[in-house]
């Protein structure tokens, strides 16, 4: 039932990365009160690093293909918006603080690159917003310290 429900294997698939990303990140040393956020539209993902505020990240799963030079990809927006505001499915940068891309679709490992949200693209056709295209390329990094470090500072 699940395999022939495309959107519930989605939701399934989304649902055990946060709960791999939960394990990852609170193995960090420095990090805590690492938990799962519960609730429509709130982050996937809250710390504390290093005694410092409360940080939010959002857990996407990356898409199965990658590009030509070799980079995963993943679809970044929400899975509905507003009738009136079709902005809306688009995330805004203030959101949340760090962008985990689970690396699973492509490596076969529950593995994660980072990013701070600042650094993505901004939407092309929608001010404010965040582009729905996303490459992991040389702003991401697998070293979750240096970028939970960096949205401390902030």
């Amino acid at each position: 039932m699940v395999r022939d429900n495309a959107r519930l294997m989605m939701a399934v698939r989304g649902g055990i990365a946060e709960w791999h990303l939960v394990r990852t990140l609170s193995a960090v040393p420095g990090v805590s009160d690492c938990q799962r956020m519960q609730g429509e539209g709130v982050p996937d993902v809250s710390l504390r690093f290093e005694g410092g505020r409360l940080l939010a990240i959002e857990c996407k799963n990356v898409l199965r293909r990658v590009t030509a030079d070799g980079l995963a990809t993943m679809d970044f927006m929400k899975t509905r918006a507003s009738q009136a505001d079709p902005c809306s499915r688009y995330y805004l940068p203030t959101q949340f603080d760090i962008v985990a891309g689970c690396l699973h679709a492509v490596t076969t490992s529950w593995e994660f690159q980072y990013v701070l949200t600042s650094a993505l693209d901004p939407h092309p056709k929608c001010p404010g917003r965040l582009s729905p295209r996303v490459r992991l390329d040389g702003r991401w990094t697998g070293n979750a310290a240096d970028v939970l470090r960096a949205a401390s500072t902030r």
